[in-house]
This record gives structure tokens, sequence and C-alpha cells, in this order.
């Protein structure tokens, strides 16, 4: 039994097809800055099946902004 295709609904779609999931899947990204558009958009480019994502920001986690 082959284990499922987590990107089979973007494969079958004409836009992406196999193809493109395979350059996706060999792409990189980078993401500067994790504020509210920032998170949202590293996480839709993860769910999209870039290969590398690199997220860049500089903010310092305190307690004051968890």
């Amino acid at each position: 039994m082959r284990p499922p295709n987590r990107y089979r609904r973007q494969e079958v779609l004409p836009e992406i097809g196999a193809k493109g999931q395979s350059q996706l899947t060999r792409s990189r990204a980078v993401v500067v800055g994790l504020g509210a558009l920032g998170s949202i958009s590293s996480d839709l480019l993860v769910r999209a099946g870039v290969g590398h994502l690199r997220l860049v920001d500089r903010d310092v986690v305190e307690l004051t902004n968890l």
C-alpha cells in the first residue's frame, strides 16, 4: 500500500500539476518578519509544499510577547 500523497489535490489542478508541485518542492523562500502577515504567509508556504523555508525575525522571546 502506498502512503497517501499529501499534495494530490494540488497536483490535479491544471495550473499546478505534478510538474508544478515538483518545482514547489525544490523551491526556496524567505519570510522576513513573523508578525501577523509573516506568520500566516509562512504557514501557507509550508502547506503548499515549498521545500526550504527560512524564517527571519529579530524579535526576542519575552514573557510580554507570548
